[in-house]
């Protein structure tokens, strides 16, 4: 099994003292999602175990988990919890399933999320859509889900960004914990650019594999009669 690296107290550590996480953040719930992320497998979806723990942790919200292209500069829609029972309204409104959605970011919104840290949205569900979804829609689908506050942060560590989580708060929810999420986005963060590392790495050799098979293939065995004729000419 092929994991993003290493042990809890490792990723921890990176993050900073345990007795610090441990006055940031209930415990019981980041353990048990650092255990998840520190033990991912390839085959799993490091957005959907990332999304999940985000929602335990802001139970009153919809979670909606992007990876970024850095190349393209583009936005991926990962995961979106919170709002199963209403996927397939949302589906219709946007014409397909959220996950899989295309975003494109502008440069303003990529420096805000690149400081790491959870910040409000002005504007709510349309100015995070940055243009990529009509208001009237972002209006129906937050009218849908009762969506009030809207908050953001990026996965970020050492300058590079890696994708963002969006925070839609339900109205008349509980308030948005910024020190537990900050907490656990950081130690995501960590996870994510282990994980990217080693995709990295994975692709590089599955394509020095295919090109060994291709040239071994290539070669074709000499024909009996031209190694003969060389064995008598000798």
């Amino acid at each position: 099994m092929r994991t993003t690296g290493n042990t809890i107290e490792e990723l921890i550590n990176e993050l900073g003292s345990e007795k610090e996480c441990r006055k940031n953040c209930a415990l019981g719930t980041f353990s048990r999602m650092a255990a998840r992320i520190a033990n991912l497998s390839h085959e799993d979806s490091i957005y959907q175990v990332i999304g999940t723990g985000l929602r335990e942790l802001v139970a009153d919200s919809v979670v909606v988990v992007n990876s970024f292209d850095e190349p393209s500069g583009m936005f991926y829609l990962q995961a979106f919890l919170g709002a199963e029972t209403c996927m397939g309204r949302i589906a219709s409104m946007l014409g397909a399933a959220p996950v899989g959605k295309r975003l494109a970011i502008n440069d303003e919104a990529k420096r805000e999320l690149s400081s790491g840290t959870l910040k409000q949205v002005p504007g709510g569900l349309y100015s995070l859509a940055m243009g990529n979804i009509p208001k009237s829609i972002c209006t129906a689908i937050a009218r849908l889900l009762g969506i009030g506050e809207v908050y953001a942060v990026g996965f970020t560590w050492k300058g590079q960004l890696f994708g963002s989580a969006n925070f839609l708060l339900r109205n008349n929810g509980k308030p948005i914990n910024p020190d537990l999420v900050n907490a656990f986005v950081s130690l995501a963060s960590i996870a994510l650019q282990r994980h990217h590392m080693e995709e990295t790495l994975w692709n590089q050799s599955k394509r020095t594999e295919s090109c060994c098979r291709n040239t071994i293939s290539s070669v074709k065995p000499l024909p009996i009669r031209f190694l003969w004729l060389t064995w008598t000419a000798i």
